[in-house]
C-alpha cells in the first residue's frame, strides 16, 4: 500500500515538474517577443518568437540531459516529457510568428502606374 502512494506522488511530481516548465517556456517566450518588438520600435527587423523556437529546444534538451545523468531518470520517460515541455511553448511560438508574419504581408495587384486593380 505504502508503495502505491510513492508511484502516485513520483508521478505527481513529474507531472508538476512539466507543468511549471511549459509555464517558464511560456513566460520566456513572452520575453521574447516583447523584446523584440522594443528593438521593432528601433528600425529593426527581429521576429522574437523564431529566436525563441531555438533558444527553447536548446533549454528543453537541457533539461533533458540533466534528468537522464543527474537525476537518474530513464531516457524513454524525458523523451516523453521532452514532447510537451518544448512542444506547446514551440508550438505558441511558431503560431504567434506565423501570424506576424501574415499580418505584415500586404499582398496587393497593382498596374504599372501604381493604381490598385481592386
Amino acid at each position: 500500500m505504502g508503495d502505491d502512494r510513492e508511484g502516485l506522488g513520483r508521478q505527481g511530481r513529474l507531472t508538476m515538474h512539466i507543468l511549471i516548465l511549459v509555464v517558464i517556456g511560456h513566460l520566456v517566450l513572452a520575453l521574447f517577443v516583447l523584446f523584440a518588438r522594443l528593438l521593432n520600435k528601433s528600425g529593426h527587423a527581429v521576429d522574437g518568437a523564431r529566436q525563441f523556437i531555438w533558444v527553447w529546444l536548446l533549454a528543453s534538451i537541457a533539461n533533458g540531459a540533466v534528468g537522464v545523468v543527474q537525476a537518474g531518470i530513464p531516457l524513454l520517460n524525458e523523451a516523453a516529457a521532452f514532447v510537451p515541455i518544448f512542444g506547446v511553448p514551440a508550438a505558441v511560438a511558431w503560431y504567434l510568428s506565423r501570424r506576424r508574419r501574415t499580418g505584415l504581408t500586404v499582398y496587393t495587384s497593382r498596374r504599372r502606374d501604381g493604381t490598385d486593380l481592386l
